[in-house]
């Protein structure tokens, strides 16, 4: 076995691996590495990430997606700020050889730790292909990691309409009829049908509704490129004639995630609904089994602080009638003192929100 230091020499052959892994999702791949080197104006990233070679067929055996991001002086692995992906190893290999192969993927991250100066890493061990899997927490117990899981709303999509709208709040079936009979119409950018001007006014708009540039351009650059390779869709809705929103959605293999949206400046009626109707209608049309809404967030937390406006998001999304999962994610401390610092600081933030 060979550690191989990522280069984008190795994009084609990392990425052939992903699509041929059941564990890996789109989170793993190179675009997504790319864009999350570039996706913050705050955070500093050194791409540490590695794959594992046979070196007699030369073939990937184990593809481990890593950076050393800076935020606030201190080095840790995470992944343009959010927990790193956890490490894809060949599924066909032997138990034997897989246990040696996450030894010596152990073994290069400590190395890379110490090298860096690493005092923490987040990582997510929740494959998005494994829904309802509790793969993860086994690995935390194992490997004495702290257990911070969040919650996500799963929509499964491998049901009828009506079955789907009946998983709904009354409210939500009852805006998205509404909004339709209104004449409100939903268009749908793929890689056949996306244009640089049409990305464009999706960019214009996302920026005038947040009053600022949220990110890079670069960056989104990238969220064009990925349009254009088949792996995400923009869907904007219209009233007589009007622009009125867009909703960004990611897709690989049988799982899409609902990236962004955004208010068109125009925008005149409430359409947000109809969008994520025609959304749904869309993915299970390119065979998409379950469809990621987003984090559920329903008060304060010791890991995962919160305010009214994501607990109001959040029960926007949980009314689209998805269930209610776990993402197993987990952090462990390569220093005492740091571990001291961050907990401290939870602990007064957590202390002053709820008491």
């Amino acid at each position: 076995m060979e550690i191989v230091k990522y280069t984008s020499d190795v994009d084609d052959l990392w990425n052939d691996f992903c699509e041929s892994e059941t564990d890996a999702w789109f989170w793993h791949t190179t675009h997504w590495m790319k864009y999350c080197l570039i996706s913050s104006f705050h955070i500093t990233s050194i791409n540490a990430s590695f794959l594992i070679m046979d070196q007699r067929t030369k073939e990937i055996i184990a593809v481990i997606p890593l950076f050393v991001e800076s935020n606030d002086g201190h080095n840790e692995f995470t992944y343009g700020g959010g927990p790193t992906p956890c490490y894809i190893v060949k599924s066909s290999l032997s138990d034997k050889i897989s246990r040696n192969i996450k030894d010596l993927i152990f073994q290069e991250t400590n190395r890379i730790a110490v090298y860096n100066q690493v005092k923490r890493i987040s990582i997510n061990l929740m494959n998005e292909l494994q829904v309802g899997s509790d793969k993860g927490s086994l690995f935390l117990l194992k490997n004495n990691y702290i257990d911070t899981r969040y919650y996500t709303s799963v929509l499964n999509l491998q049901k009828p309409d009506e079955e789907i709208l009946l998983g709904m709040t009354k409210g939500h079936r009852s805006a998205i009829k509404s909004s339709l009979q209104s004449g409100i119409t939903i268009v749908v950018y793929d890689r056949k049908s996306i244009t640089a001007e049409k990305f464009q006014s999706f960019k214009d708009a996302y920026f005038q509704a947040a009053g600022k540039i949220t990110r890079p351009l670069n960056a989104f650059e990238l969220l064009f490129y990925f349009i254009q390779i088949g792996y995400a869709s923009i869907f904007e809705s219209f009233y007589e004639g009007k622009s009125q929103g867009y909703v960004y959605v990611f897709y690989y293999k049988k799982y899409a995630y609902y990236a962004m949206s955004c208010r068109s400046y125009e925008k005149e009626v409430s359409n947000s609904h109809s969008i994520q109707w025609k959304v749904i209608g869309y993915l299970r049309d390119i065979g998409i089994a379950y469809y990621e809404l987003g984090e559920q967030s329903y008060g304060n937390t010791f890991f995962h602080p919160t305010d009214e406006k994501k607990v109001s998001i959040s029960g926007y999304k949980r009314g689209f009638g998805g269930a209610v999962i776990p993402q197993i994610t987990g952090e462990y401390f390569y220093s005492e003192e740091y571990f001291r610092e961050v907990y401290l600081k939870r602990i007064k933030q957590f202390n002053e929100s709820n008491f």
